[in-house]
């Protein structure tokens, strides 16, 4: 299991889900790589603010799920990312918005600035170069919700964890309470 520290800033955001990944670096302050354990793709995360501090708090709980772990690459102009980098897959601008969200963000311009007065010692030259590590929940509706497509587009969030729960649990969604996946499912949650 990986412990993740976040910012106070971002506690609100990884509550609430709309921040579901993080970026971290491969490499040290003085450049050599990290010999940081990254997670795995199904382990668990754990994610807290102020960890080694007295204040530490454990942000979510139950853990999240590695979703997915992929280099990153950030590239930094005078005003702007000039590229930002994917795996192998260069995002076009409209994804940078995406992207930046799923980090935190409320777009591309909000990101560049904090990472350029926060972890500006992290920028060799004009790059960064780390890994984009992405969660999802891992409360009881989690699995369950993962396995049925149909109910993804009429979906809630989770207010404990942030992770997704299905709609007929917030009572807004008028369904057939006589569907056999339905049962399934409420089954499933209790």
């Amino acid at each position: 299991m990986v412990a993740f520290n976040f910012q106070k800033t971002f506690e609100e955001k990884i509550l609430d889900g709309s921040k579901s990944q993080t970026i971290r670096s491969a490499l040290k302050e003085d450049g050599t790589e990290s010999k940081r354990h990254w997670p795995k793709v199904g382990s668990g995360l754990q994610i807290y603010f102020g960890l080694r501090t007295k204040h530490v708090r454990k942000i979510l709980s139950p853990d999240p799920t590695c979703r997915g772990i992929e280099p990153v690459v950030l590239n930094f102009g005078t005003d702007g990312f000039t590229r930002v980098k994917v795996g192998k897959r260069s995002l076009s601008t409209p994804e940078w918005l995406g992207f930046s969200q799923d980090d935190g963000f409320d777009d591309p311009e909000k990101m560049y600035r904090f990472w350029r007065s926060k972890l500006s010692h992290t920028i060799f030259g004009d790059t960064f170069r780390g890994y984009v590590t992405s969660w999802k929940c891992s409360c009881k509706f989690a699995e369950v919700v993962d396995q049925l497509e149909w109910f993804k587009d009429r979906a809630a969030q989770c207010k404990v964890c942030g992770g997704v729960v299905p709609d007929y649990l917030t009572e807004s969604l008028d369904i057939d309470r006589n569907n056999p996946t339905f049962r399934r499912i409420v089954e499933a949650s209790k």
